[in-house]
């Protein structure tokens, strides 16, 4: 399969990711990326390629920030889209290439201090998959230009 990348990248992300599931202990996995950030309609947008680390290798994420909303999507080696706005209940199926799973969030809170120059994201958000496991996931992104 044909490796996801990002054409021109123009920015550094730094992504910390923590998971919290009851009854296990916290896990948080930091990854240092090249992406691209642009602007399109209104909208901000930041790609990068995920890596072997976060075990999305093959998979480029993207974020499109709209107002107060977020959607992020994977495609490549994984595919999903989930949408993230404060109380709001999202549904998507995720695809793990031996079949789909049913993912359910519920955004907490989002910091949004990003604009076409940079700046940070943070999300927080409880997650369960298949109705089952439901656990917390917070996720704070630093992008800078290169």
């Amino acid at each position: 399969m044909a490796r996801a990348t990002i054409e021109a990248p123009n920015v550094v992300v730094r992504i910390r990711g923590r998971q919290t599931y009851e009854g296990q202990e916290p896990e948080t996995i930091e990854l240092t990326t090249e992406g691209k950030l642009s602007e399109k309609d209104g909208a901000l947008l930041l790609s990068y390629a995920e890596s072997e680390l976060t075990g999305l290798e093959g998979t480029v994420t993207s974020f499109e920030l709209r107002g107060d909303k977020i959607r992020l999507t994977r495609y490549g080696r994984f595919n999903s889209a989930m949408e993230f706005a404060v109380g709001q209940v999202d549904e998507s199926l995720y695809n793990t290439g031996m079949g789909a799973l049913l993912v359910t969030i519920r955004t907490l809170a989002i910091e949004n201090h990003l604009d076409a120059h940079g700046g940070n994201l943070r999300v927080t958000y409880k997650i369960s998959i298949e109705n089952f496991g439901c656990g917390q996931i917070e996720y704070d992104v630093l992008v800078t230009e290169i």
